[in-house]
This record gives C-alpha cells, structure tokens and sequence, in this order.
C-alpha cells in the first residue's frame, strides 16, 4: 500500500477545488446567436445581429431594417422566438 503524505493529499485537495471553481461555477453566459437572415422570392433581409433578445424580437418586426423582405418568415421567427 503506497501513503502519501499529508502535504500531498492537501494539494491534490486543493487542485482539485480550485478545478472546480474555475470551470464548474463560472459565470459566464452562453452566448446566445441573436441573428438571422432571411429569404424570400429573391428578396433578402441580409444578416442582422443584435446584442440583446428584446432588440432581436424588434427587429424582426421592422420592415424598413429587413428591407421590406420574408415578412412571414419573420413574423414566424418572432412567434416561435419572441413569445
């Protein structure tokens, strides 16, 4: 049977929390993909991005930022996505 030391089993302890602060409790959020691009019968909104879901949920209404283009796709995303 192999002893370890004390001092031994207080770092591997240590490490072993330390561990586990560092990659089990972070507070890092997900990044959640808050873009799309749509197309329609050649009509094409381009790639929006937006760094809050409540300015997502708008521009998926607002037609003159998607150039008139796949209003129900949209409305379809924003149902789906917003509600």
């Amino acid at each position: 049977m192999l002893l370890i030391s004390s001092t031994a089993k207080k770092i591997r302890i240590f490490s072993s929390l330390a561990l586990f602060l560092l990659v089990g409790c972070s507070t890092e959020k997900k990044s959640e993909d808050l873009s799309y691009s749509f197309e329609s019968n050649g009509c094409a909104t381009g790639r929006q991005a937006f760094t809050s879901k409540e300015d997502y949920c708008s521009g998926l209404l607002n037609d003159k930022l998607n150039n008139g283009c796949a209003r129900d796709m949209r409305i379809s995303a924003h149902k789906t996505q917003c509600n």
